[in-house]
């Protein structure tokens, strides 16, 4: 199985596990990949705590419920069983396993590994990794997703003090097809909320790297004080100098984000165009 196909069936797969009604919604949430995930529906889900939850479950559809078959086995871990349909109404085998789960204070996850499986063959996966400064401050976390083979997409973020406050640290973010093997990077530092370094880079050897001045001067458009930061940087391709960046951001100071800004590249042959029109997700178009 590859590619389309596989994407489309851990799609279903997960879709299934949930209209099953799990035995708990914290893991439910869990398994949502790319949605809500909780780690507090983790430490405090009900009517189970998450150590009885260890062992494997299967999924009667006579009842409508899901029975621990075999408690401890896997030992700390869950692995979920039952029988599922495809869209031509042929039976597979199902499975996910919630693995590799270790804990801060014995009560907030720092390591999660979680796998979807058809047919005992692997066709999605996802990593949490976090650290925590008290039970109820994380300062690192990292999470990754992959359609085996296809495509993997990861968050990374690293804090000086609790994220859920002021930001100070880095963001990472990437996704990778796996396909073709391209890779495009994304990272922002940040200071008490407010970016400093945006670096966006990509596998083919482009790499725009833009630095925002720490003090500005304050601008006013109709009657709202907005401060303005000066942008500089360069745009390389594989080391060598392409484009020089130069404008501003306009920061708001009641929503802790850019208001607007004006970025420009300036070419060697001194021609310009407006950041924006060469920003694509996921691309880092060819320029002149």
């Amino acid at each position: 199985m590859v590619g389309e196909a596989m994407m489309d069936e851990s799609t279903m797969i997960i879709t299934d596990f949930q209209s099953k009604n799990p035995p708990d919604p914290g893991i439910a949430s869990y398994i949502e990949i790319l949605g809500n995930a909780s780690v507090e529906k983790l430490r405090n889900s009900e009517p189970y705590g998450l150590d009885t939850l260890y062992g494997t479950w299967r999924y009667d559809g006579s009842t409508d419920k899901w029975y621990l078959y075999e408690a401890g086995d896997p030992a700390n871990a869950i692995l979920f069983e039952w029988s599922y349909l495809d869209t031509a109404s042929i039976a597979h085998k199902a499975e996910i396993l919630i693995d590799s789960l270790t804990f801060y204070e014995d009560s907030m996850p720092t390591d999660l590994w979680a796998g979807v499986y058809s047919d005992d063959e692997l066709l999605a996966w996802l990593k949490l990794e976090a650290a925590y400064l008290s039970l109820d401050e994380i300062n690192e976390v990292s999470f990754v997703y992959e359609i085996v083979d296809v495509i993997q997409v990861g968050i990374a973020m690293t804090s000086d003090v609790a994220i859920d406050t002021s930001f100070t640290g880095t963001v990472s973010l990437w996704t990778e097809n796996l396909t073709n093997d391209y890779r495009v990077d994304f990272e922002v530092t940040a200071n008490n909320d407010e970016p400093e370094e945006i670096v966006l880079s990509d596998s083919d050897g482009w790499k725009m790297d833009i630095d925002i001045s720490d003090e500005g001067n304050t601008e006013i458009i109709d009657s709202v004080e907005y401060e303005r930061r000066e942008v500089s940087g360069e745009i390389t391709k594989n080391g060598n100098h392409a484009a020089d960046i130069g404008g501003y951001v306009l920061l708001d100071p009641e929503d802790d984000g850019i208001y607007s800004s004006d970025i420009t590249i300036v070419f060697p042959d001194g021609t310009e165009g407006n950041l924006e029109d060469y920003l694509a997700m996921g691309n880092i178009p060819e320029l002149p």
